[in-house]
Formats: structure tokens, C-alpha cells, sequence
């Protein structure tokens, strides 16, 4: 049992409440319950349920229940009815003494039913009662109590080798036969969103001159939202966004391809890769082409390929009027031929160790491919003088870089030309400088000119603005990189080398793509990774098959690309290809919030661009591409269903509307305004997955409520016949991750629970639907550790435990505290971190690197030590570890089974009813607007209670 000692420990750092706060606090809660009408009384069904089921699908501590539980009340209702007529209805019975059934009850008149002479209730009265019970506790009622009473208690009970198979099938059936019996399940998501859409609609009329208001536009708009005729060009500047990415994506395609047949040449010719390559970068600059004839006739093709690829891009960008003179003019005082242009790209040297994606995702034009060149000679004499890999040799690379920066360049010129055919009108000044259309009508008055084409003035600012970030690029403060470039690294090393993070990352996905996004059909999983299979490109696969993938032709091995996806009409190479363009593919979390693998990586363990973590990104990002994929094949199939025999198929349309609900319910991460990514990001690592997903919860419960009342299901399924729960036995860090309680009938002295804060995303929600102070901590905990960690060191105070980290500094006021660095870890100190011995604070500064924390708390095969033995290093194990088996299921998939300790809460309340007797004992004196009659009125009911 828990102790007096332990309890006070874990109120150090929390401010202590006078007793009379208590006071205050109790009246009321009194006045409430004094005031109740005799009517609220009678239709308080609530006195009438047993208080064992009252716990139901409500978690403890949880706003977000309270609200979800509402879209359960129809459901409630039908089981009330249902439960009325399992009991006094027409039913099949099982006798427990013989094990046989009888179904007797069906043939009798049972809706004349009347319960004994003192209860003249019939089977309608019960009925209502059932419906209304239901209604106000839906959690009290399920379908499945009925079917569940036909089972014999050992089958229930059965778990051979400790396996619940019983237990779980019995929950598989509660869930089973609740959604069945939901009529949410059955209804029209066009009759079950009305309520919705009424308020939806009433909210825009209303909200729509609020939101033109200036200040209120400027809020918005730091978090993207756009409204009005400014949200019509957010969104052309949004699809230009999305074909650009998709360029950045088929480029990195391109580039493999391209590697892959270097490689082959290479090999054939018999010397290394990156000689072949240099010499193809120096036969190009220098017009000796003919001369890369002693490799092989493959390396000539390759190179005249790469000079017509230059060719075409250059031409293009004149045309598009982009400044390319300097490149052709300069060429031959450069010592470079006139043909064999090629970009200037700072090498790994001047850079460091890696060239990351960070040259990929500059947004300008004015990128070196376009600056003019200082230096003479071509990269090899350039190189060749400076002594180091000055500049880069790889034509592959710079074909990439090239393409990307090229596409970037003629970005502006694409957005103004398609906002010109859409909104805008061509204009010009007349004699009396009035500007006028074509057709000689007079541009009105509100609207603004950007390079000669009229706007309506919103539009002209949104335009006007995004225009000038595409052709002016901003320098980004060196603090600041040095910032983002820390930042990144952690968040790389939190993240990809947990295997536990990736499977909830997958498990939300899968939520997401149902609650939201409505794909309910898990064959679109399959015919997703047929397409990512058929269309993958790097290690695995034959040079001839990624050849054949880029001329479009049927491969010769592996999956085929132009077979055609059912329902869609399309083959799998058009749905990927329509899915790049449109911002499906590689626009989630992996690949856009952290970045992308780098052009260049390190083999050093521990580098930001490691070969290690970026495979296994690339692995989150195969499992993230799959959840999008699918969902976009869901959506392109049920376009084509709904608009079947209702005339021509509008293919464009639905497309769109299939990328936009991807990136509605899995979120396209690279969609955020400047303000979010010049502050938000830096303050919260993962600002974009909360930022949006709340919103996106919050839509799809209202749009959805048949698919949210699923979740209320569930939980109530796991939550069956928990007992009534004391919050205060609950840590405010278990509320906080949204516990779910599992009846654990092994134990009748503690709380069984999960967390869902990391597996459900509809449980973020719980960040919002909360007290102002718990929504503030709750931020406060998703700041960056490079900010946060050195303050809570410096306070000695943990944000997400919320107590003290070294509790003998606190106690003592700084005095006697074992500090940060005194001391060496591995040393000293009264606490241990991977085996070694550290001081508290220590072990929290170690635990913020994440990875190392999930190690520690793994302790594999107990070489951080156990409870019997020291450590590798000597150290003492502190804490009790769970199992070997669980602490690997937890490593693997994070799920952990928490217990707490019944009646903590009774102790906690003496502790601090005592607290504040010996507080107001010590204080009350003092109290100079206390009379003294009262001082010793009160003094004498303190003595009473103290006896």
C-alpha cells in the first residue's frame, strides 16, 4: 500500500490550498444538488443504474467523452428497448444447471407482460423506461448482453496458456453486435450530417464579415485560413505548391534511374562510378564528348542525352522569361563551350559533410543555376585548382537539382498565367490613365493590376504575395539554421529508430483514413502497395524493369504497372502519377514535416543525414505513402460509382476532390503559413500534426457521427463492467494521455489501463476540451526540448510529470541538490540511465533525447540492471522494471498495460485535509482580518476535527 511518505513526496511543487478553499469549494458543490427540482429528480435516471456500469465508455478525467458520448445516445436508446425485450420479450434461454437452451418464451404473449400484482408496469412501460435509460447512459446499455448470457462462463473464461481467447472473443462480440445494432450504422451520411451542415452554413453567413475585419483576417491568415475570394487564390497558389512537389518527386525517381544506369555502364567499362561520372561532367563542359568513346558508346549516349535535357530546360525558361543570358554569353570567356552548360553547385566540402535536402527546397529562381559565374574553367579544372570537390561533379545530381530549380523558376510564371485565365482580367491605361480591358470596359475601381492583368483586391494580395516569395527569396538568420538544424536532428533520432513509433503512426493512419476520410474497405491497403511495388524504383529491382518504368513500357519482371486498378479505371501507373501531381504521395509526416532523405549520406552513426535513420524513414514513408495510396484509389472508385449513369464522367473533378480528402484526413504537411513555420514549428517540433489534426477531428465527429460513435463503442467494449472509478486514484499525466480502464478481474486492489493520447488521434482533442490551465500545460509539454529541458533544469520542475526533478534541491531550497554537472554521469548520483549512475537531473536532460529513454526503459535481457543484480557499469536498478516480454511489446508497438493503485485518492484527501488543518493552525493568528471572536471559533472546530 501506498504510504504517507511517498504520497507527500509526489506533492512536492504543488501549491497547497488553504482549508478554507476547501470550504468554498464544498458549498459549491452543495448548492447544486439543494437547488434540484423535484422534476430533475424523477427524470434522474442516472440514481437507478448500478453504480458497478456506471463507469461505461466515460475515461476518466476525459472532455473529449463527454462530448463524443452524445452521438451515442440513439444507439443507447435502441439497446434500452433491446435490453427490455431480451428480458421480458420472446427469447431464447439457457439453462445453467443442464446447458440446455429453450426457446418457450418465443410463442408466449409476452407484450401482455405484467411483472407481479404489486407491479402493473406492462411491456411498453418497460420498453420507454429501457429507451430512456439508455438515452441519458448509453455506456449502461449494449446489444450484446443478451447473446453474451447463451455462452457458458468457461468459454468466456477460456485462456489456454494464458491466452484471453474468451475474453476476447466475448469483446469482439460486444463490439460486433453494438454496431449492428447502432441505427447510425444504417443511416444516411447525408440525413446524419444535417445538423452540421445547418450549423455550418448559419456559422459562415455569421462569421463572414467578422472574418474580412482586419484584425481578424491577419489572425486567420497566420493559420492559413483564408476566406472570401483570398481563399480562391490560396488555393491555385496551393495547387501550384502541389505540382512543384510533385516535380521534387519524379525528379527523385529520375535521379535513381539515372544512378542506376551510371552503374551499369560503369561496370561494364570496368571503372568506378564516380570516376565515369566525372568524366561525363568534363566531356559535357568541355565539348569532348566523342572522346568518352573509350568507356563505351552507352556513356556518349548518356552524355548527349544530358546535353539535349539542358537544352530543352534552357529554352523553356526563356520563353517563360526567366534570365538565362548571363549562362550563354559567359560561357566561352569561362573556358566553356557554348553547349555545355551545366550548373555551378557548391560541393560537400563547402556545405559539410552532407549536401541535404536543403538545396532542394529553396523556392526562388535566383538559384545558382541562374547567378553569374565568377570563377573560370569547367568543374574539373575549378576542382582541380582548389585542391577539394569545390563543386559538385555528379551529373546525375545536378540533372536533379537543375530540373527542381528550373521548375521553382517558371513557378511564379505558371501561377500568374493560370490566375490571369481564371479571375483576372488583361489591362492597360488609356490616354487619360484609366485602365481599361481588352474590350475597352473600364476595370473597376477596387480592383488592383499585377504585372498588366486586373484582380479583385483580394485575390491581387494573395497573388501579389506569394508572387514575391517565388522571385524573392528570403535569407533565413544563421541562429536560426543553426535552430532548425539541431531540431531537426532530434526529431529524426525521436523518431525513425522506434519501432514503436512507427506502428502508431500506422495505427493512426488507418483511424484517420476511416473517421475522416471514409475508407472502410481494406482491399484498397493491398491494391496500394501493388501500386507502390509496381512503381518502386530503387534497391530491388532490375535495371531493365526501372528502365521500362520511365519509358513507359510493360516491365519485363516484377509487378505489372499498367494493369488496371478495380473500380478506378485507371492503371496503377496513372494513379500514381495523378497522385504525385496532386500532393498524395509523399506529402506526409516523414517526407515533408522532417524532410526528406539527403542527396548525399553519411555512413557516421549519429549524423543528421545517417544512411541508418534515413532507411528507416524511408520505411515510415513506404507505410505513410500506403495509407494515402489507398485512400485515394477509395476515393477515385466511389467518384466513378456516384457519378455512374448520371452522363459524361467528369475524371478531373474527381481526382481533385479524391487528392483533396487525402489531404484532408492525412494531412498534406507541407501546408502551413509563414508565421507556423517561421514560429510555431520552431517553438512545437510537431505543431503540424496538432495544428491539423484537432481541426480534422473536430469536422469529422460532426460531419460523421455514425463513424465517431464507433470509437464510443469500442472503448465501451473494453471499459465493460469497470468499476466506478475514483479520479483522484488517477495521476494527472494518466488523464492527460486518455486512459482506458480494462476490467482486470485478477485484481481487486488496483486500476487497469491503457493510454490512447499516441494511438488515437481523436484523442488530441482531450488538449482542447479541457480547463484553460490543463490546455496550457498540455502546449507547454509540446515545446522544443531545446528550449524547454534547460529551463525545467534550471526550475527544477518537470512540465510533464508535474513535480520537482531533483526532490531533495526542492526540499532543501537549492542547498543539498546532486545538480547537472557536479559530477560525471557513470560516477555518482542517486539515480541510474542506461546503467550507469546519474544524478536526477542528468537522467532528465538523457531522457529528452527520446531514443536513449525508450533503450533505458527496454533494459534488454537486463544489462541496465534488475532488482537483483547491478548493472554493466555497477549501477543500482532503481524502480521495478515490467516483464522481459512486455518491455519488448511495448519497445515494438508501444502498447503497455498501466497499474494503479484502489483508494489512493482517500489517503490523498486525509494528506491534505491534515496539510491544511496544520497550514491554517500555523497561519490564523496572523490573519489581521480575522476578528478574535471568530479566530477562536474557528480555532475550536479545527481542535474538533483534529481529535
Amino acid at each position: 500500500m501506498t504510504d504517507y511518505t511517498s504520497l507527500i513526496e509526489e506533492e512536492y511543487g504543488e501549491k497547497k490550498k488553504p482549508f478554507y478553499a476547501n470550504i468554498f469549494e464544498t458549498i459549491l458543490d452543495v448548492i447544486p444538488s439543494a437547488t434540484k427540482t423535484a422534476a430533475e429528480e424523477v427524470y434522474d435516471l442516472s440514481e437507478y443504474i448500478p453504480t458497478s456500469v456506471k463507469q461505461g465508455s466515460k475515461v476518466v478525467g476525459s472532455g473529449v467523452m463527454d462530448v463524443i458520448n452524445v452521438v451515442d445516445k440513439l444507439r443507447g436508446t435502441a439497446a434500452g428497448v433491446w435490453d427490455v425485450a431480451g428480458q421480458y420479450g420472446p427469447r431464447i434461454e439457457r439453462d445453467e444447471r443442464t446447458g440446455e437452451y429453450s426457446a418457450d418464451s418465443l410463442f408466449s404473449d409476452w407484450t401482455a407482460y405484467k411483472g407481479s400484482v404489486t407491479d402493473e408496469k406492462d411491456f411498453i412501460d418497460r420498453a420507454l423506461e429501457g429507451a430512456m435509460e439508455g438515452a441519458a447512459n448509453p455506456s449502461t446499455k449494449s446489444f450484446w448482453d443478451e447473446f453474451g448470457s447463451l455462452i457458458p462462463e468457461g468459454a468466456k473464461e477460456y485462456a489456454p496458456g494464458g491466452v484471453p481467447v474468451g475474453a476476447s472473443g466475448e469483446f469482439v462480440g460486444d463490439v460486433a453486435a453494438n454496431i449492428a445494432g447502432d441505427p447510425l450504422t444504417y443511416t444516411p451520411a447525408a440525413v446524419v450530417s444535417v445538423p452540421f451542415k445547418i450549423i455550418s452554413g448559419a456559422a459562415k453567413k455569421i462569421g463572414a464579415p467578422i472574418g474580412r475585419m482586419g484584425p481578424v483576417k491577419s489572425v486567420l491568415e497566420a493559420l492559413n485560413i483564408y476566406t472570401g475570394d483570398a481563399a480562391i487564390a490560396k488555393k491555385l497558389v496551393n495547387d501550384i505548391r502541389l505540382e512543384h512537389q510533385g516535380v521534387r518527386t519524379m525528379g527523385d525517381r529520375e535521379g535513381e534511374v539515372l544512378n542506376a544506369q551510371l552503374a551499369e555502364i560503369a561496370k561494364q567499362a570496368g571503372v568506378s562510378v564516380p570516376e565515369l561520372k566525372s568524366a561525363i561532367v568534363e566531356g559535357i563542359e568541355s565539348g569532348t564528348i566523342p572522346n568518352l568513346g573509350m568507356y563505351s558508346q552507352d556513356v556518349i549516349n548518356f552524355a548527349e542525352g544530358e546535353v539535349d535535357f539542358y537544352k530543352k530546360l534552357l529554352a523553356r525558361e526563356k520563353a517563360g522569361g526567366v534570365p538565362t543570358e548571363d549562362i550563354a554569353a559567359r560561357a566561352g570567356e569561362l573556358g566553356i563551350v557554348k553547349e555545355g552548360y551545366m550548373p555551378h553547385v557548391p560541393g560537400e566540402e563547402f556545405f559539410g559533410k552532407t549536401l541535404t535536402q536543403k538545396m532542394v527546397n529553396l523556392l526562388s529562381p535566383k538559384v545558382p543555376s541562374s547567378q553569374k559565374r565568377a570563377l573560370e574553367g569547367t568543374i574539373k579544372d575549378i576542382n582541380e585548382k582548389m585542391g577539394r570537390s569545390f563543386f559538385l561533379d555528379d551529373p546525375v545530381t545536378l540533372h536533379r537539382l537543375r530540373k527542381i530549380w528550373s521548375d521553382q523558376a517558371l513557378a511564379s510564371n505558371r501561377l500568374l498565367s493560370k490566375a490571369a485565365d481564371e479571375f483576372g482580367m488583361v489591362a492597360k491605361k488609356d490616354k487619360d490613365g484609366v485602365y481599361r480591358a481588352k474590350d475597352g470596359s473600364r476595370v473597376p475601381d477596387d480592383w488592383e493590376i499585377l504585372k498588366g492583368v486586373a484582380y479583385p483586391s483580394e485575390i491581387h494580395r494573395v497573388l501579389s504575395r506569394a508572387d514575391k516569395i517565388l522571385s524573392s527569396p528570403q535569407e533565413v538568420h544563421k541562429l536560426f539554421k543553426a535552430f532548425d538544424a539541431t531540431q531537426n536532428w532530434w526529431k529524426k533520432y525521436a523518431l525513425a529508430l522506434r519501432p514503436a513509433w512507427h506502428t502508431r503512426n500506422a495505427f493512426g493512419n488507418f483511424w484517420n483514413a476511416y473517421l475522416i476520410g471514409g475508407l472502410t474497405n481494406p482491399l484498397r491497403y493491398g491494391q496500394a502497395a501493388a501500386i507502390q511495388k509496381a512503381m518502386h524504383i530503387g534497391k530491388g529491382g532490375s535495371l531493365q524493369r526501372k528502365l521500362d518504368l520511365i519509358s513507359g513500357k510493360k516491365p519485363t519482371t516484377g509487378v505489372n504497372p499498367k494493369l488496371e486498378v478495380p473500380g478506378t479505371g485507371m492503371t496503377r501507373e496513372e494513379i500514381f502519377n495523378e497522385a504525385v501531381k496532386r500532393g498524395v504521395y509523399e506529402s506526409g509526416l516523414y517526407a515533408q514535416d522532417i524532410g526528406g532523405s539527403a542527396l548525399r549520406q553519411s555512413k557516421i552513426p549519429g549524423a543528421t543525414e545517417w544512411v541508418g535513420v534515413n532507411k528507416a524513414f524511408e520505411a515510415g514513408k513506404m507505410v505513410e505513402n500506403n495509407a494515402r495510396l489507398a485512400l485515394f484509389i477509395d476515393g477515385i472508385a466511389k467518384g466513378i460509382r456516384k457519378a455512374g449513369g448520371k452522363g459524361p464522367i467528369d475524371a478531373t473533378k474527381i481526382l481533385d476532390e479524391s487528392a483533396i480528402n487525402v489531404r484532408k484526413s492525412l494531412f498534406d504537411y507541407s501546408d502551413l503559413s509563414t508565421a507556423e513555420k517561421d514560429y510555431m514549428k520552431r517553438a512545437m517540433p510537431f505543431y503540424t500534426w496538432t495544428r491539423k489534426n484537432i481541426p480534422a477531428q473536430l469536422r469529422a465527429i460532426a460531419e460523421h457521427p455514425d463513424r465517431a460513435n464507433k470509437l464510443n463503442i469500442l472503448i465501451a467494449g473494453l471499459q465493460r463492467d469497470t468499476k466506478t472509478i475514483d479520479s483522484n486514484d488517477v495521476d494527472q499525466w494518466v488523464k492527460d494521455q486518455f486512459p482506458i480502464f480494462l476490467n482486470a478481474k485478477d485484481s481487486e486492489d488496483t486500476h487497469t489501463f491503457i493510454t490512447a493520447m499516441s494511438y488515437l488521434p481523436t484523442a488530441e482533442l482531450e488538449r482542447i476540451f479541457t480547463s484553460p490551465e490543463r490546455m496550457g500545460h498540455l502546449f507547454g509539454q509540446m515545446g522544443t526540448p531545446l528550449l524547454k529541458v534547460p529551463a525545467e533544469i534550471w526550475k527544477n520542475y518537470s512540465v510533464f510529470k508535474e513535480k520537482p526533478i531533483d526532490v531533495l534541491e526542492y526540499k532543501s531550497e537549492g542547498k543539498f541538490g546532486e545538480g547537472t554537472f557536479k559530477s560525471v554521469p557513470g560516477l555518482t548520483g542517486s539515480d541510474d540511465f542506461l546503467g550507469l549512475k546519474v544524478t536526477p537531473k542528468q537522467k532528465h536532460l538523457l531522457q529528452s533525447l527520446v531514443l536513449l529513454g525508450e533503450i533505458d526503459r527496454l533494459n534488454p535481457f537486463g544489462v541496465f540492471g534488475t532488482e537483483e543484480k547491478k548493472s554493466w557499469a555497477g549501477a543500482t536498478r532503481h524502480g521495478r522494471d515490467i516483464l522481459e516480454s512486455s518491455r519488448w511489446i511495448r519497445a515494438l508497438t508501444g502498447a503497455r498495460l498501466y497499474t494503479r493503485e484502489k483508494g489512493k485518492a482517500e489517503m490523498r484527501e486525509d494528506l491534505e485535509l491534515r496539510s491544511d488543518v496544520e497550514w491554517l493552525r500555523r497561519n490564523i493568528k496572523y490573519a489581521a482580518r480575522i476578528n478574535e471572536d471568530l479566530m477562536e471559533h474557528l480555532q475550536r472546530q479545527l481542535d474538533e476535527i483534529t481529535q
